[in-house]
Order: C-alpha cells, then structure tokens, then sequence
C-alpha cells in the first residue's frame, strides 16, 4: 500500500486553517480578525507542515492504490465533518460521518470479494 500521508497532512491542516477562520467569522471579518489569523501560531504551523509535505504530494497521487484512495476518501470525510460541525450545530452529522466511513468499509469489502479476497 502507498501513503498518503503528506496529502492527508496537508487536507487536514487546510481543515483546520477553514475552522480558524469560520471560528473567526462568526460575527463578522475585519482587518484584526485577518490579522490575528496570520500571526496565530497553530494556524502558521499547519501550514508550514502542510508547505513542507508539498513537493511530495504529486508523487503520493500519482502512486495511489485502492487502499491508499479509500484511506485519503476517509479522510476527508473526517474534514468535511468537522468543518461542517462548525457551522451546524446539528447531531445528525455525526452519524452521517459514520453512516460514509461504513459505506467505505463496504466498498473495501466488496472489491476484496471482486479480487477473490474476501470470505
């Protein structure tokens, strides 16, 4: 199985650097929020860790595999989750965060099934 941990690192610090800034705009942007986000120090250090895994990501995509795919897809589930619990203060979303990582489980189990793997 390829990784694809720098892809993950860089969606998930992209997740992260969104929420910061979804934090910040409830009730309104302005220059200071601007400014408080660009000088907050977790914010610049995701990026930065993100920026590093940069020149890797092209080779991780270009050697994924199914099992690599179905791991990066889980993942950005778990942002698009979290992002959108931010704005919605809704329970349902978490067992909709479930009810997708289930469906990839099965979708691993019926290709394994497919290639003869599965029992």
């Amino acid at each position: 199985m390829h990784g694809v941990k720098e892809t993950k690192e860089l969606l998930a610090a992209a997740g992260f650097v969104l929420r910061r800034i979804l934090a910040a705009s409830r009730d309104g942007l302005d220059l200071s929020d601007a400014l408080q986000l660009a000088l907050d120090k977790e914010v610049r250090a995701h990026i930065s860790k993100a920026y590093d895994g940069l020149a890797q990501i092209d080779d991780e995509l270009l050697s994924l595999d199914f099992d690599s795919a179905v791991d990066l897809t889980g993942a950005l589930v778990d942002e698009v989750i979290d992002t959108l619990q931010m704005v919605y203060d809704d329970d349902r979303l978490e067992t909709l965060r479930e009810l997708l990582h289930q469906q990839l489980q099965l979708i691993v189990k019926f290709k394994d099934l497919a290639d003869g793997q599965g029992a």
